[in-house]
């Protein structure tokens, strides 16, 4: 089963983007992040959706399914 939540790092990792620029989505109205504390636990479902989405709009190709 696939993680529902992860930290910053683990997130970056997952999605190969620097740490800085995630951290930076997290500080957009809408990323889904849920802040506890300090902590930023990412949604990944709907983080990777969104970043599908807002590239697409940039004019990025989409990444193929799979």
């Amino acid at each position: 089963m696939a993680e529902l939540t992860m930290r910053v790092k683990e997130y970056a990792e997952h999605v190969k983007i620097g740490q800085g620029t995630i951290r930076r989505f997290a500080r957009i109205e809408g990323f889904p992040v849920l802040h506890i504390g300090r902590r930023q636990l990412i949604l990944v479902e709907q983080a990777d959706a969104w970043i599908v989405r807002h590239a697409t709009e940039q004019g990025a190709c989409p990444m193929p399914e799979g």
